[in-house]
């Protein structure tokens, strides 16, 4: 029987617990011994500074999702592009423990690795596109969010933003390797719940812009204004992004969207 992550850490009984193939099974040990469970929340807590490092490092527009696995038994993390959980690049369960790179591209590091080393591996091979939708300045509202994530990791807390039965996604559950601690976590600013990720043209950079594009198809001519090269770059990249994520299905109405947005 699968034995739920929630539970597992509460559970206080001397004997611990190792998770093999999602089972939880007994496993006498002597003081002398490493605490799986403590194990598991240590790899957790490196994950997280991993990615800290990198929104306070250039990575300011992506975001870390933590979550428990539908089964229950495994926490997971994921990275992604801010606003877009269901594009996420770079994901870990507790499963692997310390093989921080099992999910990823399948290297290997040392277990007490630096968050600063485990962040550059991590991104070495995520691709350019990724890279730019990722890049840029953190905010201070999250950095002020980071701060207090820095904190509960040092106090040995993992945070999960849900799990298979979670029906208030505006907090996240915090869990230590001693217990549920009935404390909970506010997500971060520009937190999308994933499956209610909005379509392309609902996105700040878009919004509106259809509606303009519908507009202009009763003109018979308009002007194109060419005078900052800047708009133009700007929108040429998050066309260029549409493009590659959603396909040619969207093609036509992207191309007419990003006209409007240079008129």
């Amino acid at each position: 029987m699968i034995k739920k992550f929630a539970d597992w850490v509460q559970n206080k009984s001397p004997a611990q617990r190792v998770m093999r193939g999602g089972y939880m099974m007994k496993k006498s040990i002597d003081a002398q011994e490493v605490d799986p469970q403590a194990e598991i929340f240590a790899a957790g807590r490196s994950v997280l500074q991993a990615g800290r490092w990198l929104m306070l490092n250039g990575w300011g527009n992506m975001l870390m999702l933590p979550y428990i696995s539908a089964s229950g038994a495994y926490w997971r993390c994921a990275f992604h592009p801010l606003g877009k959980p269901s594009r996420d690049f770079y994901r870990y369960s507790s499963s692997s423990v310390f093989r921080f790179l099992a999910d990823h591209c399948g290297g290997s590091v040392r277990r007490n690795v630096t968050a600063e080393r485990l962040a550059r591996t991590i991104v070495k091979s995520v691709p350019e596109e990724v890279r730019e939708q990722c890049q840029g300045r953190c905010s201070p509202e999250l950095q002020r969010w980071l701060d207090v994530l820095s904190a509960q990791l040092e106090r040995g807390a993992l945070p999960a933003a849900f799990d298979a039965e979670t029906e208030d996604y505006s907090q996240w559950r915090l869990f230590a390797s001693w217990g549920t601690l009935g404390e909970t976590l506010l997500p971060p600013p520009g937190y999308v719940v994933p499956g209610t990720e909005p379509q392309w043209y609902e996105q700040p950079f878009w919004q509106g812009a259809v509606d303009e594009a519908r507009q202009l198809q009763d003109e018979e001519e308009f002007l194109l204004s060419f005078r900052h090269a800047k708009d133009f770059d700007r929108v040429a990249h998050e066309l260029a992004i549409v493009m590659r994520e959603r396909g040619t299905s969207v093609a036509s109405m992207a191309l007419r969207a990003a006209i409007a947005k240079l008129v």
